[in-house]
């Protein structure tokens, strides 16, 4: 059987113990929830990333399509300028 101080040793003890595993895990989770606040924060920049990405991507193919355009009218010019000058 424990005598009086030796369980009171104890409780000190554990409740020590309680306070000190209260703080710390409070410390962890005040680092967990900074890091899911960057790691947001990355995801967002990451999407906003792929969406200019795909943007300029669209905007490129639009261009060629356009530029292929301009060519060819170019060139059915060109053509009719050609057969123009041979007459």
């Amino acid at each position: 059987m424990l005598d009086p101080e030796t369980i009171q040793f104890f409780e000190t003890l554990f409740r020590s113990l309680e306070t000190e595993m209260h703080t710390e895990f409070g410390e962890v989770k005040l680092r967990l929830d900074r890091l899911d606040a960057t790691l947001t924060l990355h995801g967002r920049q990451l999407g906003a990333g792929a969406r200019a990405i795909a943007s300029l991507v669209e905007w490129t193919s639009k261009a060629d399509a356009d530029y292929a355009r301009v060519l060819a009218e170019l060139a059915e010019l060109r053509s009719r300028i050609e057969k123009l000058e041979s007459h």
